[in-house]
């Protein structure tokens, strides 16, 4: 197998240039598809840890148009309660290939709209809320998001339930 510049970040066609496959071979094994033989599988596999190969995810983004992100909206991220949520949600999110990107409003001068503004400028897929009072909903209740929403709260709230 060739050497690898560790300076130089791996790309998908390089990986594909070492196992002496295509590109297109790589991201089926990448993506778990079934029709890949096992011996290939096996082959791009050790490939790919052998040059420490990780995907890059703003290229991903970029084809699938889904960022694998979560957006988290905080009232106050120093309760308890809330901690513990986001700790939970996030280490769900990571089990499954997602990242999360969070935005608190405890103790800033982020408003409802601009934290929803900076979550949706990272691209999420979804944005999870966490509002132990009933106002963290009001601007949320006032806009229509693009992406599923969560509410975790202590009571139901019809405006979010379907």
């Amino acid at each position: 197998m060739s050497e690898a510049n560790p300076s130089e970040k791996m790309n998908i066609r390089q990986v594909a240039a070492v196992a002496g496959v295509s590109h297109m071979t790589v991201s089926r094994v990448l993506n778990n598809h079934p029709n890949i033989r096992e011996s290939t599988r096996r082959k791009v596999l050790d490939v790919i840890e052998e040059l420490n190969y990780r995907p890059n995810l703003a290229a991903r983004a970029l084809v699938t148009q889904r960022s694998r992100r979560f957006g988290i909206l905080i009232e106050s991220s120093y309760e308890f309660g809330p901690s513990q949520t986001i700790r939970a949600v996030e280490d769900a999110a990571r089990e499954r290939g997602y990242s999360i990107t969070s935005a608190s409003l405890g103790g800033s001068q982020m408003e409802p709209i601009d934290a929803i503004d900076h979550l949706t400028a990272h691209g999420v897929d979804a944005i999870c809320v966490i509002a132990p009072r009933s106002s963290s909903l009001t601007t949320l209740r006032k806009i229509h998001l693009n992406v599923p929403v969560l509410v975790i709260q202590a009571t139901p709230d019809p405006a979010f339930l379907t």
